[in-house]
């Protein structure tokens, strides 16, 4: 298991699991130094399953992920959903770098927009939770699977 410079307040790097006895142990030993909580009583409810397309300039100073065929299965209830014609695009670059995939999403009309997939899918799977934060965003990812978004105003729903 490797985390270079992770800080927990800010948890956006990667760690890195081989599933070996010895990476578990050093996990194990992680997560008791940096939880405020027992991690026993972590449990699996939700799980996500998709293909990822990664581009990388080649001054690496951008990277763009496509996630596309997103499921998600919720252990708990046992429900299933597949998210049909959506695609998640991810835009990560240098802060001042000029881009000419953001100049192409602009030009496109397609808007920044925050999404978790472990939220969205629990929303989907889970009718049981409170829906009011997620409808809009439900009710926007249901429009593009039924195709019925506004091209000419580039998916701005009102959202």
């Amino acid at each position: 298991m490797r985390m270079p410079g992770f800080d927990p307040v800010c948890p956006r790097h990667d760690i890195h699991f081989d599933g070996s006895e010895q990476a578990l142990s050093e996990c194990e030993i992680f997560l008791r130094e940096h939880l405020f909580y027992d991690a026993a009583t972590l449990t699996q409810r939700i799980e996500n399953r998709f293909h990822r397309i990664t581009l990388v300039n080649k001054g690496k100073t951008e990277r763009l992920t496509i996630d596309l065929d997103l499921q998600f299965n919720n252990l708990v209830t046992g429900r299933q959903m597949m998210l049909d014609n959506v695609v998640i695009i991810e835009l990560k670059r240098d802060g001042l770098v000029d881009s000419p995939v953001l100049a192409l999403l602009r030009q496109l009309r397609i808007k920044k927009s925050g999404f978790s997939k472990y939220c969205i899918g629990t929303a989907f799977t889970y009718p049981e939770l409170p829906q009011n934060r997620f409808k809009p965003r439900r009710c926007k990812i249901r429009k593009l699977q039924a195709g019925q978004l506004n091209t000419d105003n580039g998916g701005a729903d009102g959202d």
